[in-house]
């Protein structure tokens, strides 16, 4: 064995935990900057599928919403009803979709969780709207420019609504995002999804809401 032998196994045991760790800082850049790392990804669907919230607080952000003024809303009641403007500027209410089957998104551009779950919002629209299937995203106080690029990028058609100041997810209790509500034709609640909603989600709990997808997974 050569006397150079020996250093070098011991630089490449030395240097084998900062790979580890360069490794694993690269995976949380990807992870904030809301690229596709196939292992997170699952990760998500998995936790998402199993019940476990995977979403941002308002909190960690430093938004705080004022106390809700009405009923908090109930599985089995109506969906309290707001109104809010759209990126053109159009003053558009929930009621305006009774006899359609709601699938009401809070969302924001800096929730990593959002960004994961919004391309399944544009698709399930597209293939399902000629069925009575209405999707409306909520942003919570973002600027209309922002709100307007995010959705344009996504190829968004359905309604984006602007929460300018968290009065409507002050009305849904919104702790966190992103959260998702399904509500049936008659306006009635049936159910909530806190966290990542994935395209298995959507399917379930739009059955409850009575809607089948046409693209059921």
């Amino acid at each position: 064995m050569s006397a150079s032998e020996p250093k070098h196994s011991k630089w490449r045991t030395a240097g084998f935990p900062f790979l580890v760790l360069a490794a694993i800082i690269a995976s949380l850049w990807y992870w904030d900057s809301g690229r596709d790392v196939p292992l997170l990804r699952e990760r998500e669907a998995s936790n998402a599928s199993n019940g476990q919230d995977d979403f941002f607080s308002l909190e960690s952000k430093g938004i705080k919403l004022g106390p809700a003024g009405g009923p908090a809303p109930k599985e089995g009641e109506p969906a309290p009803n707001f109104s809010l403007r759209d990126l053109n500027g159009k003053i558009v209410s929930l009621n305006d979709f009774r006899g359609q089957t709601v699938v009401l998104n809070f969302w924001a551009t800096w929730c990593t969780p959002c960004r994961r779950e919004f391309p399944e919002f544009v698709d399930v629209y597209e293939r399902n709207k000629d069925k009575g299937l209405i999707i409306i995203g909520v942003n919570l106080r973002e600027n209309a420019g922002s709100v307007r690029k995010f959705a344009d990028d996504f190829g968004a058609k359905f309604p984006v609504l602007l929460d300018t100041d968290g009065s409507v997810s002050t009305q849904y209790r919104i702790v966190g995002l992103p959260v998702t509500w399904f509500i049936d034709t008659e306006g009635i609640v049936r159910s909530q999804v806190i966290g990542l909603v994935t395209r298995r989600l959507l399917s379930i709990n739009l059955e409850k809401a009575g809607f089948e997808l046409i693209d059921k997974p």
